[in-house]
């Protein structure tokens, strides 16, 4: 159909139109459309070609090519998705998406299509519904990933849609398709197996007296046949109660395909060409093995008896003889190629293992059992938060496992993006000084190289909640008094140079005030007083008296009392100097705090010592922070 929608209004002329033949063609076209779409629409029905439902209600994002079903929820057909899900009472069963009716072949305005239930169609193009794969002639099945997609690949998951039959020829630009839906469960689909098992032991058998039991002895797993339940090859999985297992991993055929599925699907055959008096009932002839003697679950098959002669091969099997014939179930099968032959011919015991597995379920198919691969940061639990591998599982990502300590690097994980993508970007590492100007503290801090020793080269990073602060002198800062009260000391210029004059032979001193600020100390702060002093003679400078008082910042609603009486300080200016040389002396630190007000008083007395017959000259006076150790 070169028109795939049905032209249902025809426009007649109009009062007033002009006269062309555009406009007194109009309404004969549009008969024509109709009739062209209504012979092609009766063509297709008389050829049984396809089955059409025309003007559907389809989902917005449904495109002409997609297989759909019908979603009675919403009332109109939706993208079909291949799936199962578990039912209310713990058995797979498919969900309503994978009911595929048909495939979209022409999508309409205001979301309607025509579905082709059945039959062969031409589309333009497979692009929207086969959009990651090359284009091959042959049957393609429902996507069971991307809804309304088909895949030539047959998945597990097996939906069949539909037939690509290709170009008609090579003129041909449509791709040809037999829309065939299957309508079924595909959960039933299953595979019938049916397996010889070796009637021997696989390993050594000497024939047990009435009474007692069989026991296998040298064990070989390398063989097929019987191994003891407790073979360490069976790594533990025997059943209580087990007394030989069948060695799956050396019969490679039947390995590669157990176990059944469902488990419940199997039997075990036993033909025994002759009984003996003491052989159970139903080990005569060809018997189907209870469950009395045999157990199979999906870890293997597992004979549940080692009594007399109940055991899976000939009772009277001996494997130690070394002669060329062995007898067997009382039959003697000779290596001669010169025997006789006898009718009937004796046939040996035999074991038939027989079962089913559904196409779905299995191992390729679905999750049989979960669990982390060693070192991984997953841990699977039951709905009572217990470690499991089966069942209904929730997955717990272990953060514990993910954590490096002290791994150096400033790119981190910073989120998840809408892709389920980490949004990885940078972030600062740590702060590292760049001058002595800065004082750095933290919570945590660690050497640039931790291998290395610390050094300008190698400084401190420091990480987590770290502290800045500033200092206005790289390794000290000194406060200039702020007001300074002479007693008795006199003010002097000598050579041109002022100073505070403590005279000889008589009481002077000053006193000067020293404002700590109230932030941007060093680390446990200290406090030293600077002075430099001059002697206007040679000889021992007296040693000066000096004292301070702190005056402690006040806190709201807890003012700070003034009280009487200075602290000593150790300020050791007893030092040997010519005329007219300044020395600098350092005092004993003090301890002081942000906020603080220090006074401090330097005073001469006349009859202090050493006795010193000149004026002593006070250059300078400051107060030192500094850090404490």
């Amino acid at each position: 159909m070169a028109d795939r929608s049905f032209p249902s209004r025809v426009r007649h002329i109009q009062t007033g139109e002009p006269v062309s033949a555009g406009v007194a063609g109009r309404p004969d076209k549009a008969l024509e459309g109709r009739t062209n779409y209504l012979k092609e629409v009766i063509d297709q029905i008389e050829a049984g070609r396809a089955l059409i439902l025309r003007d559907q209600a389809v989902a917005p994002e449904v495109l002409e090519g997609q297989p759909v079903y019908w979603n009675a929820d919403n009332d109109r057909y939706e993208q079909a998705l291949a799936a199962v899900e578990s039912t209310d009472v713990g058995v797979f069963a498919p969900t309503v998406s994978s009911d595929c009716m048909g495939m979209v072949l022409t999508k309409k305005v205001g979301n309607t299509a025509d579905i082709v239930l059945w039959g062969v169609v031409a589309f333009p193009s497979l692009a929207n519904t086969i959009a990651t794969e090359t284009i091959q002639i042959g049957r393609y099945y429902l996507s069971q990933t991307e809804a309304g997609q088909l895949t030539y690949q047959r998945p597990p998951v097996t939906v069949p849609v539909c037939y690509v039959l290709g170009p008609k020829d090579a003129c041909d630009t449509n791709i040809w398709v037999f829309v065939q839906p299957v309508p079924r469960n595909f959960l039933e689909d299953h595979i019938h197996y049916q397996f010889e098992l070796t009637a021997l032991p696989a390993g050594d058998h000497v024939p047990p007296l009435p009474g007692e039991s069989h026991v296998i002895t040298n064990a070989d797993p390398m063989r097929t046949g019987w191994l003891p339940a407790d073979d360490p090859s069976f790594n533990g999985q025997a059943p209580i109660g087990a007394k030989f297992g069948y060695n799956l991993a050396a019969h490679e055929g039947l390995n590669r395909v157990f176990p059944p599925i469902p488990v419940t699907a199997a039997v075990l055959e036993m033909y025994r060409p002759s009984a003996t008096e003491d052989a159970p009932p139903a080990f005569y002839g060809l018997q189907r093995v209870s469950s009395e003697f045999v157990r199979i679950d999906k870890n293997g098959i597992w004979w549940m008896s080692a009594c007399y002669n109940e055991v899976p091969w000939p009772v009277d099997l001996n494997t130690t003889l070394s002669s060329s014939s062995v007898s067997v179930s009382s039959v003697s099968v000779s290596s001669s190629s010169s025997a006789v032959e006898t009718c009937p011919v004796p046939r040996s015991m035999q074991l038939i293992f027989s079962f089913l597995k559904m196409t779905f379920l299995t191992d390729r198919a679905v999750v049989t059992s979960l669990q982390p691969d060693e070192g991984q940061p997953f841990q699977f639990v039951n709905c009572d938060g217990v470690p499991a591998t089966t069942g209904d599982l929730y997955a717990r990502l272990i953060w514990s496992l993910l954590v490096e300590d002290d791994y150096a690097g400033g790119q981190v994980l910073k989120g998840i993006t809408e892709t389920n993508r980490f949004k990885r970007g940078w972030v600062t590492e740590g702060v590292i000084a760049g001058s002595e100007a800065v004082v750095l503290s933290s919570t945590h801090s660690r050497l640039l190289d931790p291998a290395a020793t610390a050094g300008p080269s190698n400084p401190t990073v420091h990480q987590g909640l770290v502290t800045v602060d500033v200092q206005l002198d790289p390794t000290e800062r000194e406060l200039l008094p702020q007001l300074v009260v002479l007693g008795d000391a006199l003010e002097r210029v000598y050579k041109g140079l002022t100073y505070l004059g403590f005279p000889n032979g008589r009481n002077s001193g000053i006193r000067a005030k020293f404002v700590v600020p109230y932030s941007g100390l060093p680390t446990n702060p200290k406090l030293k007083i600077r002075v430099q002093l001059f002697g206007r003679g040679t000889g021992t400078l007296t040693d000066m008296d000096a004292s301070y008082y702190i005056s402690v910042r006040p806190t709201i609603g807890v003012p700070t009392p003034i009280t009487v009486g200075d602290t000593p300080l150790t300020l050791a200016t007893n030092v040997a100097v010519s005329a007219d040389e300044i020395h600098e002396i350092e005092s004993a630190e003090i301890t002081i705090a942000a906020g603080d007000t220090i006074f401090v008083s330097l005073e001469r007395d006349a009859n202090g010592s050493p006795t010193y017959d000149y004026e002593i000259g006070l250059v300078r006076i400051g107060a030192i922070l500094v850090a404490g150790s």
